[in-house]
């Protein structure tokens, strides 16, 4: 009776780990040696692929059935980090500031693809090292730096195309900023390069200035007009053609000493000669061009080359004159006029329309005749 109740006998011992950083997809199968069959293949219990650490079970069974087993360790272990995707990672520029990163990649042995992940807290507004940090599954890591370059090169730029000219008579004595707006930091308030009042023409130059010292200019016109200083002559006297409310008048003569009392818009002086006037306005002074009056102020002339009657009079008068065709004026006591004409005929009558009582005087060919209305 033959009877084989022999199993097989490992050729090894002791089987050597087997090793690997992310799987194991086949196994190489260790042998035994049976009594009868001679050469036997071990079979293991293991499912590919095998992720984890794991005992595999290799079993030996010859034809008649008999069996004997040997245990090998498989021993899982991811010991190297991924490697990035490009070797030097790009410069990012930015002006103001940066709200947002776009992360590179590395590949891992195990896990393939790799998204890096970084500890920054957005935005950034100033030149920064990035440190991109790639991490596998079993906590494998590798990094790589990224230079972040924030740089402001743009000036603002102004809120208006064009400003306005300043127009003033006498002075400015303070000045209403414009603005511009700037790419990083938002509206910018300008400031100038005048001294303040400014008293003459004068193109002011706006500056515009960022925190990071770009700068834009642009200019102003300050136009100074002065005060209004005409005088018409009105023989014999002189207005002041600023009638501005608030404005005060100081006649002088053209020697520059003032006349007592002659502080009105009107001026009667007593003598020929050739006046001027000193006109004040808000904070402004300024001197008319020196006029002159020949014709002595508003009095009666002697041995006039005309006459009139009755006089007084009701507002009703003749005149009897040799300056037929000459003009004529009617003035009153402060030398303004209130009516005229041209003489027609070497007797004509005239009649002061609308004029209150007081006296007046006729005017014809620079002599002049004082009327009484009553």
């Amino acid at each position: 009776m033959i009877d084989d109740v022999t199993a097989p006998s490992a050729d090894d011992p002791s089987l050597p780990d087997i090793q690997a950083e992310c799987e194991v997809t086949a196994l190489s199968a260790p042998t035994a040696t049976d009594n009868c069959d001679g050469t036997v293949n071990g079979v293991h219990n293991a499912t590919f692929p095998i992720t984890s650490n794991t005992t595999v079970t290799w079993t030996y069974e010859d034809i008649s059935g008999n069996t004997s087993t040997q245990t090998q360790n498989i021993i899982i272990d991811d010991v190297t980090a991924p490697s990035a995707d490009v070797t030097s990672l790009s410069d990012i520029q930015a002006e103001c500031e940066v709200t947002s990163l776009d992360a590179p990649t590395a590949t891992d042995n195990c896990d393939g693809t790799i998204t890096g992940t970084h500890n920054l807290s957005l935005p950034i507004t100033s030149n920064t090292t990035i440190t991109w940090i790639y991490e596998d599954a079993s906590g494998n890591i590798s990094t790589q730096t990224q230079e972040l370059v924030i740089e402001d090169i743009t000036a603002p730029s102004a809120d208006d195309s064009t400003l306005p000219d300043i127009q003033e008579e006498c002075e400015v004595t303070n000045l209403s900023a414009p603005t511009a707006t700037d790419n990083c930091d938002g509206p910018t308030t300008g400031t100038h390069n005048a001294t303040l009042p400014i008293i003459s023409n004068t193109t002011i130059t706006w500056t515009y200035e960022d925190a990071s010292g770009n700068t834009s200019t642009q200019t102003q016109e300050v136009i100074i007009s002065g005060i209004n200083t005409n005088v018409t002559i009105n023989e014999p006297s002189l207005v002041a053609d600023n009638d501005n409310q608030g404005v005060t008048y100081q006649w002088i003569n053209c020697e520059g000493n003032p006349i007592q009392e002659a502080t009105n818009q009107t001026f009667l002086p007593d003598e020929n000669g050739s006046y001027a006037v000193i006109v004040t306005e808000g904070n402004c002074t300024d001197t008319s061009e020196c006029a002159s009056i020949t014709t002595v102020g508003l009095a009666e002339l002697k041995n006039s080359e005309f006459s009139l009657y009755p006089n007084p009079t009701n507002g009703k008068f003749t005149v009897k004159s040799d300056y037929l065709g000459n003009d004529y004026q009617i003035l009153d006591a402060q030398g303004r006029l209130v009516q005229k004409g041209a003489t027609t005929s070497s007797k004509m009558q005239l009649e002061l329309l609308d004029a209150q009582k007081g006296v007046y005087y006729l005017k014809i060919n620079n002599t002049i005749k004082k009327i009484i209305k009553q």
